[in-house]
């Protein structure tokens, strides 16, 4: 039965596509509608962005105001998901130095030792144990 009713659908599908191809007859070709050589490119209406400002000159040592002083320490030790890490760091107000530890995926630990400082940023000696 349902092959049937397939059948009948195909072939109502058929014969509905042959009615509308031989109203429309066979010119169904045109000529293409006639194109300007070149691009048709429209100038834009706003002028283009302007350069962005280079940056500032660092301040100079009468400008350095120094921080708070502080000292921290943190360490996770987790055995089930394996999570082994720690941070510890101090400053004086002017110079922080510190380190932190990370256990790799493949057993090795990442040990990081900064200084950081107004006068020359942030400088890291990494290496692995």
């Amino acid at each position: 039965m349902m092959k049937l009713i397939c059948l009948v659908v195909c072939l109502i599908t058929i014969i509905n596509n042959l009615k509308t191809t031989s109203a429309q007859g066979n010119n169904l070709y045109l000529p293409p509608e006639e194109s300007k050589p070149g691009y048709d490119y429209k100038k834009p209406s706003s002028s283009p962005p302007s350069r962005p400002s280079s940056p500032s000159k660092p301040p100079s040592n009468e400008a350095h105001e120094p921080g708070m002083p502080f000292d921290f320490n943190y360490a996770v030790s987790d055995s089930e998901t394996a999570n082994n890490h720690n941070h510890n760091a101090n400053s004086d107000g002017d110079v922080t130095q510190g380190e932190y530890r990370v256990q790799l995926p493949d057993g090795r630990t990442q040990v990081v030792r900064y200084t950081a400082d107004w006068k020359n940023g942030y400088n890291a000696e990494v290496s692995y144990e």
